[in-house]
């Protein structure tokens, strides 16, 4: 892994996304309200996400509903880190 990409991934923001989204598939509004971040960096974030295979999106009616994949390998790497604390 790059390091800019480490950076970016462990945010206290992101990680707190990453955690919801662990237990739950939501919209990205939702997630935004849910988590108290705001609606442009649950977006964002997403995007990152999308971009390292961590989550995927599916349709629901007209809305995008976002879901962590939990088989890839690096959302179980950094899940192990994240159960050290």
């Amino acid at each position: 892994m790059k390091k800019n990409m480490t950076y970016k991934l462990f945010t206290k923001k992101n990680i707190d996304i990453l955690l919801f989204l662990s237990k739950n598939s939501a919209h990205i509004r939702d997630i935004a309200d849910l988590s108290k971040i705001s609606p442009a960096k649950v977006h964002g974030a997403v995007q990152l996400f999308k971009k390292y295979k961590l989550v995927s999106e599916r349709k629901k009616k007209n809305m995008k509903i976002i879901e962590l994949d939990h088989d890839s390998l690096l959302w179980k790497r950094m899940k192990q880190l994240l159960e050290m604390e």
